[in-house]
């Protein structure tokens, strides 16, 4: 199966032998431009596999620079006009240099030699003509003529491009460069069938794709002062994929004399694996219906190839059936594997990575598998022997599977967690109750002058028996505002942890022993930077945090948060200090960074003593589980 992105459909489909679908079948009507202006750059297949236009990144937005003409052969096609400047040069005896612009009219004027035209000529053929006429006034023994200068010309860009109008550029600049000036091609333009005429009117067409594939090297495609570029919508295209070197979709010439042997040399040709002899050849018939064949390439690739064909040319190796062994479980590299003869299972394991840590010696599992017949399963130990397999275990055949198994009861040392302001943060191992918080602190080098004491926190996993959302609380759901509802959802229930209520001022500072809690595996001790903020909830007109205010209390946060709701509860309004204590607003005091004002709405009272008298017990209890599967919505 190969992915194929096509233009027209915008979609990524799957390419089988089988005819595809009907609405596969419209896929090359006409590329949409919302889909080829969301292709990922790159030519052949993008990063996901799937097949993109070929020349999609050929523009890009950086300015074009003419070359300079010290740094290319002029080209033999270029022909001399107004504007060109060129230097002739006479050696020997009459030692004498002139540089001369060629003028409107097409001639150069040479003091003492009079005008010679050049205008149409290339610059060989200038040469001549300057030699044979200075020749009757100078010694043209050593004479030499180049290009000084070129031209600049202007010329006028039309279609399917980003900028059309009048764009001036060097003469020694091509068609690429015109239309890269005129912000390139739009996706649904033409590379090859572009259309260049001269102030005469004859038109010539010009192929982007023998520039970028430079599939028949010849002269530059130079442009003269007066050419007018059309780039028409493209129309045709076909793709291919599979074994060649440039899978992509192709656009195909408006001549219809693209053969699939053509087809194939844009994509850069067939790669050593493929198979000449199986190459799908789908083709979208005037009917709307798919038809696939299977096609000998090399009896077929003088085939005219049409709008909408594709071709996909399969590898050799899928011929070829591939055995398998798979190894799972405590490996460090599960999965499937190639199967070779007097394959052990010591030799899958090497492969897999070796054991984990966790692996199970004393007994592994070795399933047969004999098509047709039940699978055999087999038991066998394994032994380690410096850091190796004692014994390499028996010989696997075609499609085994091996199973490690898991010490029972593995796991790791019990870890917890310090982050934020401390000096070293990250994870440390405790012994089971045995390890105390004040040891882990000063184990993480303390915390460092930003870090806030005050809002420290202990957070401790759920150990819910019953999950993350559901256990014993006094509190029936329906008591609770929405407001409520969301505070406690936060609060007391995020990511299943519970605050352990921890004074770590006192612990660290007072060496209070008191707050020296015994840690369990999975806590998570947190030292914040100081907030410098205190954070105005409930029923006032902008709740959030507040910048601290030198010598602050709860009226000044209120004012800044913008006053009371109309359904404040004015007289029981409640503070919850940094580190968990709940007080009165008369108790409050100037405020300090990490309060929290609580401004609880008209006939909210029962509900915030029930409040409080949960918070309290957190504050004193290790873990609390709160039962809020209406308010997370389960």
């Amino acid at each position: 199966m190969i992915l194929l992105f096509l233009p027209a459909a915008g979609l990524a489909v799957a390419v089988q032998a089988q005819s595809p679908s009907a609405k596969e079948d419209s896929v090359f009507s006409h590329p949409r431009r919302e889909f080829l202006a969301q292709r990922l750059a790159g030519i052949g297949l993008n990063p996901r596999g799937e097949l993109v236009v070929f020349g999609g990144n050929l523009f890009s937005p950086a300015p074009v620079r003419p070359p300079a003409l010290g740094q290319i052969l002029l080209p033999e096609n270029y022909r001399l006009g107004p504007g060109d400047v060129l230097g002739i040069y006479l050696l020997g005896q009459a030692q004498r240099d002139f540089e001369v612009p060629v003028l409107p009219e097409g001639a150069v004027y040479i003091p003492a030699a009079g005008l010679v035209e050049v205008a149409g000529l290339t610059l060989t053929q200038a040469r001549e003509r300057l030699r044979q006429q200075m020749s009757r006034y100078f010694n043209t023994r050593e004479f030499a003529a180049t290009l000084l200068q070129a031209k600049t010309v202007v010329v006028e860009v039309a279609g399917e491009v980003r900028h059309p109008g009048r764009h001036s550029l060097s003469g020694l600049q091509t068609v690429l460069d015109a239309i890269q000036l005129a912000g390139g091609v739009l996706p649904s333009g033409s590379l090859r069938n572009i259309r260049v005429q001269n102030r005469l009117g004859a038109e010539t067409r010009a192929d982007l794709y023998q520039t970028l594939l430079q599939l028949q090297p010849a002269a530059p495609f130079l442009l003269q002062a007066g050419d007018r570029l059309f780039v028409p919508p493209a129309q045709r295209w076909a793709a291919v994929a599979g074994e060649v070197h440039r899978p992509a979709i192709f656009e195909l010439r408006d001549d219809a004399s693209d053969s699939l042997a053509g087809l194939i040399e844009l994509a850069g040709g067939t790669t050593a694996l493929a198979n000449w002899q199986q190459v799908e050849w789908s083709r979208l018939e005037p009917d709307g219906r798919r038809a696939t064949r299977m096609i000998d390439l090399a009896a077929s690739g003088g085939v005219r190839v049409r709008h909408g064909d594709r071709v996909i040319i399969f590898s050799k190796l899928q011929d070829i059936a591939r055995a398998t062994v798979a190894i799972y479980g405590e490996v460090n590299s599960p999965g499937v594997y190639a199967f070779e003869e007097s394959l052990r299972v010591g030799d899958l394991i090497k492969r897999a990575g070796g054991l984990t840590r966790a692996a199970y010696l004393l007994e592994a599992e070795v399933v047969r598998i004999d098509p047709g017949q039940p699978p055999q399963h087999e038991t066998i130990t394994l032994a380690r022997k410096d850091d190796a397999l004692a014994t390499p275990g028996p010989i696997l055949g075609a499609d085994d599977q091996v199973f490690i198994r898991r010490i029972p009861e593995w796991r790791l040392g019990p870890l917890v967690e310090v982050r934020g302001e401390v000096q070293f943060p990250g994870f440390y191992a405790i012994a089971w109750g045995q390890t105390r918080l004040a040891e882990i602190c000063a184990r993480a080098g303390g915390p460092t002058p930003e870090a806030s004491l005050r809002e420290a926190r202990l957070h401790r996993r759920s150990n819910s028996p019953q999950g993350q959302s559901a256990v014993a609380s006094p509190i029936p759901v329906e008591m609770l505002t929405a407001f409520e509802q969301e505070r406690l959802k936060f609060e007391f229930n995020q990511e299943a942890a519970t605050l352990v209520s921890v004074n770590f001022e006192k612990l660290l500072r007072a060496a209070d022993s008191r707050e020296d809690v015994l840690l369990e595996p999975g806590d998570l001790i947190e030292f914040p930077r100081a907030s410098r903020l205190v954070y105005v909830t409930g029923a006032v007109g902008q709740p959030g945090g507040v910048p601290l205010i030198a010598g602050g209390r709860v009226h000044d946060y209120i004012a800044r948060a913008g006053g009371f709701g109309w359904n404040a509860g004015h007289n029981r309004i409640k503070v919850v200090r940094a580190t968990g204590e709940v007080v009165e607003e008369k108790a409050a005091g100037t405020l300090a960074s990490g309060d929290t004002i609580w401004v609880p709405t008209r006939g909210e009272g029962s509900t915030w003593r029930t409040l409080r008298d949960v918070i309290t017990v957190m504050a004193q209890v290790a873990t609390i589980y709160v039962v809020i599967d209406r308010a997370l919505g389960n």
